[in-house]
C-alpha cells in the first residue's frame, strides 16, 4: 500500500504509528507501511484468536457446569449405596407418574416394603452384612418390578415401588396383587452373604388407587399406613385397600373387615406361602413410630 492511498487511511494508520510511540513522518516508505499494517494485522488476529479461545473456553465451561449440575440433581436423588431412587427420588418420580397415570386414567399401585429380621442380621454379622442385604434386596426388588415401574429405597430396610395398572375396573386388582405377591416371594429366598446366608421376610403395604386429588405424599403415608397394619399383624404380612377418586381413604367401618376404606371390595393379599395378612386399618394420619425389624 502506497503512501497516497488516501487520507482515511493515513489517518489509520498514523494513529496506530502514535500508539507505538512513532511519528507519522517516519515512516512513509510503502514497504514501511506495509510492515507496519502486517505487525498491526497480526495483533488483531492474535486478540481474535484470543477471543475465540476465550468464548470457547467459556462454552465449554457452561456445558462442563450444565453436565455438573445434572450430574449433582441425579445424585441428589439417588441413593448411594443401592443406586435405587432415595425418598427425594421417589416422591419426584411418583408425582410424575401420577400425571401419567391421570391422563390415561390408569390406576396407581404403590407398595411399601419393610424388611423383617434385618437388625437382627445387622447385630450378628455386622453393618457390612447389612449393607449387603440392603443391597441385595434392593436388586431383587428392581428385578422383581418391570422397567417403567418406580422403586427405590425411603432409608433404612425400607423400600417403596410404584406402577400403573390397568384403568379402573377389575384387571387392576388381581395386576397389583401379582406384583406385592412377587416381591413377597423374591424376599423369601435366602440371601447368600460374605458372612452367611441369610433369610428374612417382608412386611408389604399396598394401596391401589386413582392419581385424582392425590400427591404422592399421600400414596406414600396411605402404603405405610397399610405396611404397619401388616406388620401389627404378624410378620411377613401383606395389606391393601383400594380407594375411590371421589374421597380420601378413611378408616373400614366398624365390625366390617374385609372392606375397603372407600367402601368398595378390599384387594385379597396374599404371597405365595399363604403367608399374608390383612387389616382394615386405613387413613393417611400421621402415627406413633413402629417397631422396626
Amino acid at each position: 500500500m502506497s503512501a497516497d492511498a488516501g487520507p482515511a487511511v493515513h489517518r489509520v494508520l498514523a494513529r496506530q504509528l502514535r500508539r507505538l510511540g512513532l511519528d507519522a513522518s517516519s515512516a512513509p516508505d510503502p514497504q514501511q507501511w506495509r510492515t507496519l499494517i502486517t505487525g498491526v494485522s497480526d495483533v488483531y488476529t492474535e486478540h481474535d484468536r484470543s477471543r475465540y479461545v476465550l468464548e470457547r473456553a467459556m462454552r465449554i465451561s457452561s456445558e462442563e457446569m450444565s453436565e455438573l449440575h445434572a450430574e449433582l440433581r441425579s445424585r441428589a436423588l439417588r441413593d448411594d449405596m443401592t443406586g435405587l431412587a432415595n425418598r427425594a427420588g421417589l416422591l419426584d418420580g411418583l408425582d410424575d407418574l401420577l400425571g401419567r397415570a391421570a391422563v390415561r386414567g390408569a390406576r396407581v399401585a404403590v407398595c411399601f416394603v419393610d424388611l423383617d429380621g434385618f437388625k437382627a442380621v445387622n447385630d450378628r454379622y455386622g453393618h457390612g452384612a447389612g449393607d449387603e442385604l440392603i443391597t441385595a434386596a434392593a436388586a431383587r426388588l428392581r428385578a422383581g418390578c418391570r422397567s417403567a415401574d418406580l422403586v427405590g429405597r425411603l432409608g433404612g430396610d425400607e423400600f417403596l415401588t410404584a406402577s400403573t395398572c390397568a384403568p379402573a375396573g377389575p384387571g387392576a386388582i388381581p395386576e397389583a396383587l401379582t406384583v406385592a405377591e412377587r416381591l413377597t416371594a423374591t424376599l423369601a429366598r435366602p440371601f447368600p452373604l460374605s458372612a452367611a446366608t441369610v433369610t428374612v421376610s417382608a412386611s408389604l403395604g399396598l394401596v391401589l388407587g386413582r392419581a385424582v386429588r392425590r400427591s404422592g405424599e399421600d400414596f406414600v403415608r396411605a402404603a405405610d399406613d397399610a405396611m404397619y397394619a401388616a406388620k401389627a399383624a404378624g410378620k411377613t404380612g401383606s395389606t391393601s385397600w383400594t380407594w375411590t377418586p371421589e374421597r380420601a381413604p378413611g378408616p373400614s367401618p366398624a365390625g366390617a373387615p374385609g372392606r375397603s376404606p372407600s367402601g368398595g371390595p378390599a384387594l385379597r393379599p396374599g404371597s405365595p406361602a399363604g403367608a399374608a395378612r390383612r387389616r382394615g386399618r386405613g387413613g393417611c394420619s400421621r402415627r406413633p413410630a413402629r417397631p422396626r425389624g
